[in-house]
């Protein structure tokens, strides 16, 4: 009987340390969790304590200062050239310029417009909106072809990467410099008039950061306003945080 009341009191004992335990990992978990800094919806870089989640967003025809600030740019083919657009995730710390005032409207809803310029049907609305939460982690990621150069035709953009930012930057835009780089690959036609035409439903295409690549799968969801990147195997993509520059390629542009 001793034993059996000795053996009794231990599991008791034994109960509540484990109890006391328990609570302090719970309460350092959540106390880990709640010193733990709230990230940027666009960037996945830690945000201050004053953080306003207010986006704006424009576009532009040609390139401007302005877009250097941006933390999702968009350079899309037009007729004369390339259009850009623009996405900022805290309107404050933009230059003051009225001309963004004017092209807030699409921001107003946290919906980002893409406009495809010069479509050949006008009756026929080809625009289709991304929403800025994207369905892809913002956080440190892994590329598959660590330390990979991507294979250039002739007539390919020349992204040159610095090992110090650990960015990427092209050498007829002074200035502009990305953690991301992503290369939609569309079926891009060009007819006699200039009209320029291009799918928006999604393709293949190649992500580029931290001195690596690795080939991608995109798709638009219009009706669900949403924006998917995925890797070659259809999983959500991984991003190291940073800022983003999405360019539209045709097919067979690289390699």
């Amino acid at each position: 009987m001793t034993n059996h009341k000795f053996i009794v009191r231990f599991l008791i004992l034994l109960l509540f340390f484990c109890g006391i335990s328990c609570h302090q990992t719970m309460y350092a978990s959540e106390s880990a969790e709640a010193k733990k800094p709230a990230l940027h919806p666009l960037t996945g870089r830690p945000l201050s304590s004053d953080f306003l989640w207010d986006p704006m967003s424009a576009s532009f025809d040609t390139l401007d200062p302005v877009l250097t600030h941006a933390d999702l740019l968009f350079q899309i083919p037009g007729q004369n050239g390339f259009h850009y657009y623009a996405v900022w995730g805290e309107s404050p710390s933009l230059p003051s310029d009225s001309r963004l005032a004017e092209a807030n409207s699409a921001a107003a809803t946290f919906a980002l417009s893409l406009h495809v310029p010069y479509a050949q049907d006008v009756d026929q609305n080809l625009s289709y909106s991304l929403l800025p939460r994207f369905s892809f982690d913002l956080t440190a990621g892994y590329l598959k072809e660590e330390g990979a150069l991507l294979p250039m035709e002739e007539n390919a953009p020349i992204f040159i990467y610095d090992s110090k930012s650990m960015t990427y930057r092209q050498e007829n835009m002074p200035g502009f410099s990305w953690t991301n780089v992503f290369l939609l690959e569309v079926d891009i036609t060009c007819s006699m008039d200039g009209t320029i035409q291009f799918p928006v439903d999604g393709g293949t295409g190649f992500y580029l950061s931290h001195g690596a690549y690795e080939e991608i799968r995109w798709q638009t969801y219009p009706d669900e306003n949403r924006f998917a990147l995925r890797d070659e195997n259809s999983e959500p993509l991984m991003l190291f945080p940073g800022n983003s520059f999405f360019m539209l390629i045709p097919y067979s542009l690289y390699g």
